[in-house]
């Protein structure tokens, strides 16, 4: 039993070093990853000129992309077509790439983003957004940082929360009993308890998205393992993993041309197989070539991007060909499934929700975390001692990163309505807006006292989402009133979603505005016989609630 003893103290001061050192960055990656569950509906908000409540068909859609592929990506190897009707937006997305012609050695990308219904680009006509992308891959990229040190470092932050998770649940010998416990005056317990509670809730996503992250991050990591079991041999290296990655075998350039299926021909032809609702994307190869392929990926249950059965048909007569496995052996498949639960690409509104409620529970988590540990050192603090500089710069970051990146993150927002639409660069303007404005909530922080910081970030929050409907009332003509009767419900519920998070900010310092009152009303008495011991009760629970 010492061992065990001996086994969860060494757990317990690892976990919390860990959690007091990335905490912020992990709180950081939590909040900015879990908007990634919605990228799709930000996008459309923050491009209120393109109608994306209107419904487009799934013939509507990859009839656009396909047509639009004929007239502008016939000299690319392959398109990739992603008809997004999961998601509910008019938009429908295609990737290729051509050669420069100012440079025949340089290859140019082309991401295109057309109105399904009117096959009309997207950029042609909306204004320019960083959107809900950029906040989603900043959980991995960072900003302003270089892309690989970035990966690196995202890389061993996502192995020590890993290591905290497990850590965690070392330490918890009672980990029922803390789940229903909840001391909310008890020397600032209460954080603690809360910090269990909503650990123990989200406990398997935790789990399931560390470990995940890792997989990512597994070949950059842990390359000389594969690459030392084959001599290290670059050439017998590449040839192993590029045939156990590649599952699609893509047929060979005949050389032969041979003009495209119509789009309606050949639609009609893969509708025989499989319903046109299932499709994920479509990936055409060679076209104008004899040889051309249509690879279709098809939602057959729980699966995703990548570990999506594929079909695969002859684009110039419709020929269905064969259907291809999602792996080519069970380890791929296992990959594959994990990377696809970590994104969550394959979930359905519902489902999504309960990945961004999940995420939310992981926001709370890291910042409760940070919180206890300033609450349980400063009640050890003698009444009237200097609290040391240390801990009071703890508790400046905890604020500015807490409530700090989500008043960043509505000033993102709020640019995204002011900056002139013409501007050259808006899209990183906005994301400059964002760090700027945290910047602010840095500098006020550390210039102002604990109990201060903490109430009046709270109503930055708080008026930042209340002003962001407002600026939307004026600056757009797609505003809340507008959208809730046009049955736009991306937009409305965005906005709504944003009011909601003001109330709960308006309340919270309501809340520690009123307990500051409590603590001073208390203090004033005079000491009696009578009051004595519950008044020394209540100084203690009051700097246990609020320091």
């Amino acid at each position: 039993m010492s061992q065990i003893n001996a086994l969860r103290d060494s757990m317990t001061w690892f976990h919390t070093t860990i959690g007091l050192l990335l905490c912020w960055l992990m709180y950081f990656m939590f909040v900015t990853g879990t908007t990634g569950y919605f990228d799709e509906e930000i996008d459309s908000y923050m491009t209120p000129e393109i109608p994306h409540h209107l419904e487009a068909t799934p013939q509507q859609r990859l009839q656009t992309l396909y047509d639009f592929g004929l007239a502008h990506g016939m000299a690319s190897e392959e398109w990739f077509m992603n008809p997004e009707y999961q998601r509910g937006s008019v938009v429908s997305r295609i990737f290729y790439r051509t050669t420069d012609p100012e440079n025949p050695d340089k290859m140019i990308s082309e991401n295109v983003e057309l109105n399904s219904l009117t096959g009309e680009k997207v950029n042609d006509v909306a204004r320019e957004t960083a959107g809900g992308y950029t906040l989603y891959r900043m959980h991995w990229r960072l900003h302003y940082v270089d892309r690989d040190i970035a990966y690196y470092f995202i890389g061993v932050v996502t192995l020590f929360m890993f290591i905290g998770v497990v850590t965690g649940i070392i330490i918890h010998r009672k980990i029922f009993i803390d789940f229903f416990t909840f001391r909310p005056q008890a020397n600032g317990k209460g954080w603690l308890d809360f910090h269990n509670l909503v650990s123990v809730t989200s406990l398997p996503f935790q789990l399931m998205i560390s470990y995940s992250g890792l997989l990512f991050m597994v070949t950059t990591f842990l390359p000389m393992i594969a690459f030392g079991s084959y001599n290290f041999d670059v050439k017998n290296t590449t040839e192993v993993l590029t045939k156990a990655l590649t599952v699609d075998q893509s047929v060979e350039r005949s050389g032969e041309p041979a003009p495209l299926l119509a789009p309606e021909k050949l639609l009609a032809s893969i509708a025989e197989h499989v319903q046109l609702d299932d499709i994920h994307g479509i990936v055409l190869q060679h076209p104008g070539d004899a040889n051309a392929t249509a690879v279709v990926r098809v939602y057959d249950g729980f699966n995703g991007a990548r570990s999506a059965t594929k079909l695969r048909f002859n684009a110039v007569t419709g020929e269905y060909i064969d259907t291809l496995p999602r792996a080519v052996n069970s380890a791929m498949l296992f990959n594959s499934v994990t990377l696809d639960l970590h994104e969550g690409l394959f979930a359905s509104t519902d489902l999504r929700w309960l990945y961004f409620v999940a995420g939310t529970l992981g926001c709370i988590m890291m910042a409760s975390g940070s919180i206890y540990y300033v609450r349980k050192r400063r009640v050890k603090i003698k009444r009237g001692a200097p609290v040391p500089r240390s801990l009071r710069n703890i508790e400046a970051t905890n604020v500015a990163v807490v409530l700090g990146l989500l008043t960043g993150i509505s000033a993102f927002f709020i640019a995204n309505r002011l900056l002139p639409v013409g501007m050259e660069d808006r899209a990183d303007w906005e994301m400059h807006c964002l760090f700027l404005t945290w910047l602010g909530c840095f500098i006020h922080a550390y210039c102002r006292s604990n109990d201060q910081a903490w109430f009046e970030q709270l109503l930055f929050v708080g008026i930042g989402y209340l002003l962001l409907p407002v600026v939307s009332f004026y600056t757009v003509e797609q505003h809340l009133f507008r959208a809730i009767a046009d049955g736009n419900w991306v937009f409305a519920g965005t906005e709504l979603f944003a009011l909601a998070l003001s109330a709960v900010s308006f309340y919270i310092a309501y809340r520690l505005r009123q307990n500051a009152k409590h603590i001073t009303k208390h203090s004033a008495k005079p000491a009696t016989k009578k009051n004595t011991r519950a008044d020394n009760q209540c100084a203690k629970d009051a700097v246990g609630a609020t320091s």
